[in-house]
């Protein structure tokens, strides 16, 4: 997990419990307008943190896409009881821990060729 990922999990509990706290009786400052003002605050920052949250955490981009796919491939791999053909393994008992790419090797066309490998085995 990232420090990105890690930040905007603590910001989408913090916001959801003060968001909690601003529609309850809780969070009553004993004058209705600085209690509706909080209120609003609370919802307008809580559909911030959602939105930032949703955006980082969705396939809007094709490439974040391929990522996820690859992602969903790599953990049926490690199934025990997964059937089919195995992209990321050489057979069906190997774990991944990391995958690393190995650039400079150029294909036909002339771009990058990604190469990918498991590590710690």
């Amino acid at each position: 997990m990232n420090n990105g990922t890690k930040i905007r999990t603590i910001l989408a509990i913090l916001t959801t419990l003060n968001t909690v706290l601003a529609v309850t009786d809780v969070a009553q400052f004993g004058n209705s307008k600085v209690t509706f003002v909080y209120q609003i605050l609370s919802v307008v920052v809580n559909a911030l943190v959602v939105g930032i949250n949703t955006y980082y955490n969705n396939d809007y981009t094709p490439e974040a896409a391929i990522g996820t796919g690859v992602t969903r491939q790599l953990k049926l791999e490690k199934q025990q009881e997964y059937v089919g053909d195995y992209f990321y393994s050489d057979d069906e008992n190997e774990e991944y821990d990391v995958f690393e790419e190995e650039a400079g090797e150029e294909n036909e066309q002339g771009f990058i060729q990604t190469v990918w490998f498991p590590l710690g085995k």
